[in-house]
């Protein structure tokens, strides 16, 4: 019995109609011996009825109005609805003649989701004329010589990518019928067809750029005015309004969050002018290598004023490096810097450059930092931290990795590019700071002051500041969580108390900020603030499901941290609380006696200080009062007379990418020509915040594509990147301005 229930159990999954609630109890009670026998042939019964809906929507003749296009299709689903009951009929009446009648009340449970009174109301099975059993799609040549007849000026590119539309109309056929059966069956709203026209029109426009790349391609010596060409393609599209797709959902504002892999990638094959590039690469890696060694041996640490100079001078070493590789290069001041003794010292500019300028290509801008953090051999380190080692294909060295690797990787694709004589498919910008690892001091009004100037015509950006999830397996990044910072201070007196003259006498600030801070999640690490959680949008399946198939090592992550035991046991709950869920987390307290030996103070004055990673609908703004008002609230609690005062620090907001724009597309396609494989797509938990002022400014598609390791240990002693990711990453940018090129 155990495995006619698990065998029933699959069938019901594989029709997708887990989502009817239907108890196994009641299925074995009456139908479910029958459905065991009949297993099978219900399988078929049931594909018959998806392909016989597809086919009768697919060729419904264009209507005009809302309510002739309901009655239309309410008759095609109640059509393949009651052929799908003749079907489980005929099984049940010749393997199971006993249980047939219960077996034909189950399956109107189990087919299609459209409502009985519909079907017995609107269309009985006695009045309802049906055009006959299922039928397949028919491919002649007769569509390409009417085709052809509509427009003999484009005879020659037609013939050239036939292939090509054939390919485009199938897979269009293949993202329709899908969009459709996943978005369900409405029957009782009123925007019953917004779900349906939206799949339609997504189809619709995919055909027509799908067909678009092919022509680009194969067409240059041709005037393919591509207005006609699109025409040409209504007739072959999918017989939906066009009114709909071009006044409802016009292209420019359509969305459409099914994109056909298989559309984007027929036409999308590397030239072989990138192959001799990545040669190129490959049999020079050496000499990129010492480039690297010549960065690393500035010490542009920017967090500490005696090494000011430094950071003046790796801009100056980026902008000469630039110039010889023909970049144009500009530097913008942004000011001074003081520092808490008083000291003033000028912040390094930032440096922006371009190569090419043809309006007719593309424009990516790429954004890296050239300042490092501070590193010392007794810090733990074991070479040099400013002295590039090699060891085992490892390249040590304080930035290899945080980011002058990644930064010099585009600098080496350039040089490639030159040395063999071969243009750039598309024009590049550069945005480098020496400022990043001190919070980007002055860069973001200088973006704001760039709108319309250096950044006009920018079509796309890209950073490579991010690490992969693993060792590896790459990974594009398109979300970061925000975070907001606060001070929480609690004074109790004007000076501090000697604990054996005034200890037990006095409310201590350290006591009231300690039960305040442990006040702000449980002992499990759940946030405690009322409403903080309230905008968090639930974890779907969907979710589920992609974070279950990136490669991640649970072990290997918790060893890296060196903890025998984490808050959760899973993948998915770990990547899901890492990427998709807020978290608050305590750094330190400010004032208190933190020097080796004992010193028996009071203090007077104490700063706790605490963060929330925000995600998507978290606003800093809100999140800030509801953090000030509990807080409030739990200090009243504790009647003391000390003084306590909440303020946010700094705060970032949380930031999404649109994982179908071209500009991850090319992403995904440059990855899987060099290393063989897909990216997992991920999220990281941390904040990058001029990803979201450079999104923000130019309202443009921004990209974090890594190239290091998750074992890099950027931030951390004996930082590296693997001499394979250096020169790969050079590959993988160049590959991606290739794919960026033809989307």
């Amino acid at each position: 019995m155990d495995h006619q229930r698990l065998t029933i159990v699959i069938l019901l999954l594989l029709a997708n109609h887990y989502h009817q609630t239907i108890a196994q109890d009641t299925i074995f009670a009456k139908g479910g011996t029958c459905l065991y026998k009949i297993g099978k042939q219900w399988q078929e019964c049931m594909d018959k009825q998806s392909e016989r809906l597809t086919y009768e929507r697919d060729n419904l003749e264009p209507v005009y109005t809302r309510a002739a296009l309901t009655e239309s299709v309410n008759r095609i689903s109640c059509c393949a609805y009651y052929e799908f009951l003749d079907c489980i009929e005929y099984a049940a009446r010749q393997h199971c003649p006993n249980e047939k009648h219960d077996m034909i009340a189950y399956s109107r449970q189990l087919g299609s989701a459209v409502p009985s009174e519909i079907c017995h109301e609107q269309f009985p099975r006695q009045n309802i004329e049906c055009s006959g059993r299922i039928q397949r799609y028919s491919s002649g040549t007769s569509s390409i010589s009417y085709l052809l007849s509509l427009l003999t000026s484009l005879r020659i590119c037609l013939e050239r990518i036939w292939p090509d539309f054939q390919r485009c109309r199938d897979r269009q056929r293949e993202h329709h019928q899908f969009g459709r059966f996943s978005s369900g069956f409405f029957f009782t709203s009123t925007d019953v067809y917004q779900p349906k026209y939206k799949v339609e029109c997504c189809s619709y426009w995919e055909l027509l750029e799908c067909v678009h790349r092919a022509a680009k391609i194969y067409c240059t010596d041709d005037d393919v005015d591509l207005k006609k060409l699109d025409q040409a393609l209504e007739t072959f599209g999918l017989n939906v309004p066009l009114y709909i797709c071009t006044e409802e959902y016009p292209k420019g504002s359509l969305r459409c969050k099914i994109r056909s892999w298989f559309i984007m990638t027929i036409v999308m094959e590397l030239s072989n002018e990138i192959k001799i590039v990545w040669n190129y690469i490959e049999k020079n890696q050496d000499s990129y290598v010492q480039a690297l060694a010549d960065a690393i041996a500035i010490p542009s640490v920017s967090s500490q004023k005696e090494y000011r100079p430094e950071t003046l001078n790796v801009v100056k070493h980026f902008q000469q490096l630039l110039e010889s590789k023909g970049v144009e290069c500009e530097l913008h001041m942004i000011g001074d810097e003081t520092f808490p003794d008083g000291t003033q010292l000028p912040l390094p500019p930032v440096l922006c450059g371009y190569i090419g300028n043809d309006i007719k290509k593309k424009t990516l801008c790429i954004y890296g930092h050239l300042d490092v953090q501070p590193a010392l051999l007794q810090d733990g380190w074991n070479t040099e931290p400013f002295k590039l080692v090699e060891h085992d294909g490892k390249l040590y060295g304080r930035g290899a990795s945080d980011d002058k690797g990644p930064v010099l990787a585009w600098i080496n694709m350039i040089d490639a590019f030159r040395s063999c004589s071969i243009p750039l498919p598309i024009n590049l910008k550069f945005i480098f700071e020496a400022m990043e690892e001190s919070g980007s001091v002055g860069l973001h009004q200088l973006i704001y002051s760039l709108k319309d100037t250096f950044l006009k015509d920018v079509d796309y950006f890209c950073i490579s500041d991010s690490y992969w999830l693993g060792q590896s397996r790459p990974c594009l990044s398109y979300g970061l969580r925000g975070n907001t910072y606060f001070y929480l201070q609690v004074e109790c007196a004007k000076k501090d108390l000697h604990s054996g003259v005034y200890g037990g006498a006095v409310h201590e600030a350290m006591t009231d900020l300690i039960h305040l801070m442990s006040r702000l999640t449980d002992e499990s690490g759940n946030i405690l603030i009322p409403g903080v959680l309230e905008n968090v949008k639930p974890f779907t399946t969907n979710e589920r499901i992609a974070l279950q198939s990136i490669d991640f090592d649970e072990k290997a992550y918790r060893d890296e941290i060196g903890t025998s035991r984490l808050r959760f046991n899973d993948k998915v709950n770990i990547l899901a609380h890492r990427w998709r869920f807020p978290c608050l987390s305590i750094h330190g307290i400010e004032g208190a006696f933190a020097d080796p030996g004992s010193k028996t103070v009071i203090p007077h004055k104490v700063i706790g200080k605490f963060s929330i990673r925000l995600v998507p609908n978290q606003d800093p703004d809100d999140i800030t009062v509801k953090v000030t008002n509990y807080l409030n609230e739990e200090f009243m609690k504790l009647n003391s007379p000390n003084k306590m005062s909440v303020h946010r620090q700094k705060s970032s907001r949380p930031w999404i990418a649109d994982t179908n724009s071209n500009n991850f597309i090319a992403g995904k396609l440059a990855i899987k020509n060099v290393y063989g494989i897909q990216p997992d797509m991920t999220r990281e938990g941390g904040s990058i915040p001029v990803t979201l002022t450079l999104e923000e400014v130019t309202k443009k598609s921004v990209i974090l594509l890594p190239i290091g390791s998750a074992d890099d240990g950027a931030h951390s002693q004996n930082e590296k990147i693997n001499r394979k990711n250096y020169i790969y990453g050079s590959k993988v940018f160049a590959a991606y301005i290739h794919f960026l090129s033809l989307l």
